[in-house]
């Protein structure tokens, strides 16, 4: 018997002008299909447009 481990790679790409943050500032919540997002510690719903990018 087998079992195989789920495994999440985060990629994450800054804009041009933009600068890095720690990796403590992020976490995963659920988005609007209940599917695991990469989120900012202190996000706010509002700082994501209708499409829910950042």
């Amino acid at each position: 018997m087998s079992t195989a481990t789920a495994l999440v790679v985060l990629y994450i790409t800054a804009r041009a002008g933009e600068e890095a943050d720690l990796l403590l500032n992020l976490c995963m919540r659920p988005g609007p299909d209940r599917r695991p997002r990469l989120a900012y510690v202190d996000e706010d719903p509002r700082d994501r447009d209708l499409k829910g990018v950042l």
